[in-house]
C-alpha cells in the first residue's frame, strides 16, 4: 500500500538526517548504579571485569553450561586449598543407584590415653539449585575447611544426581541419604 503523497515526501525529506537513537542499557547481569556506592571497589571492579555481561545460567542450555561451566559461571574466594591427610571417596547406594561421597580427613588427633579423639563432621551439599555443581566446585573448599579447623572436623561433599535429569525429589533424596549414611 503506498503512502499518501505529502506523508511520502514528509518522510524523505527527514530520512538523510534521520539518526537512530541510542539506548544506553546496562550491561547485562551487572550491579545496578545506584548500588554500587554500597560495595567495595575491588569487588565492583573484579565482578565488572569477569561477571557483567555474562548470561544468566537459565539462558543458556544446560547440556552446553555442563561442557564448560567455567564460561559461565564465576566463583569469587576459591584459592586451592592446602594439603590435608587424607581424602577418600566411598560410594552411597541410593534409590535407584549410587552416588560418590568425596571424604576430608585431618591428620588424627589422640587423647591422653593414645585414643583418637572424636571430631566434628561437615556434610557439604554444593550449591548450584539441584542442577548445577558437583564434587570438583567445593573442592578447595572443603581443604579449607579441614585443615582450618586444625583436626577437628571431617568433611563429607556429597555428589548428589543433579535434574534435570534426575527429577525432584531424587537430588533431595540423594542428599538425605548421604546425610543418614
Amino acid at each position: 500500500m503506498a503512502l499518501p503523497t505529502s506523508v511520502a515526501t514528509l518522510a524523505e525529506a527527514r530520512l538523510p538526517g534521520f539518526v537512530v537513537p541510542t539506548v544506553m542499557q546496562p550491561l547485562h547481569n551487572s550491579i545496578p548504579q545506584e548500588l554500587v556506592p554500597r560495595f567495595d571497589p575491588v569487588y565492583v571492579a573484579y565482578y565488572n571485569a569477569f561477571n557483567a555481561g555474562r548470561l544468566h545460567t537459565h539462558e543458556i542450555p544446560i547440556e552446553e553450561y555442563r561442557r564448560n561451566p567455567a564460561r559461565y559461571t564465576i566463583s569469587y574466594g576459591r584459592a586451592p586449598g592446602p594439603e590435608i591427610f587424607r581424602i577418600t571417596e566411598q560410594k552411597c547406594p541410593v534409590n535407584g543407584g549410587e552416588i560418590t561421597i568425596r571424604i576430608f580427613e585431618p591428620a588424627p588427633k589422640l587423647d591422653g590415653q593414645g585414643q583418637p579423639t572424636k571430631r566434628a563432621a561437615y556434610l557439604n551439599f554444593h550449591g548450584g539449585g539441584w542442577v548445577f555443581g558437583g564434587l570438583n566446585y567445593d573442592h578447595s573448599f572443603c581443604k579449607r575447611l579441614v585443615h582450618k579447623l586444625d583436626g577437628d572436623l571431617v568433611a563429607f561433599d556429597v555428589d548428589y544426581r543433579l535434574a534435570p535429569e534426575h527429577k525432584f525429589p531424587i537430588p533431595l533424596d540423594d542428599s538425605w541419604t548421604a546425610f543418614n549414611w
